[in-house]
């Protein structure tokens, strides 16, 4: 899990960005308001990982 180490792997970080972003057109798409939830606030967590100091 990322938040066990040191360092963030920035690029493990972006793809799970990626990843979650497509989920997130999927659910629009097919109108999966609740999971849609979800991903937006895994993706909330995602970006501030991303801008955490330290982070790699």
């Amino acid at each position: 899990m990322v938040d066990s180490e040191p360092g963030v792997d920035r690029e493990a970080v972006d793809r799970a960005i990626a990843l979650v972003e497509g989920a997130l057109s999927a659910c629009d798409e097919h109108g999966f308001t609740f999971a849609a939830i979800d991903l937006s606030a895994a993706l909330d967590k995602l970006m501030a990982l991303r801008e955490r100091p330290g982070g790699t």
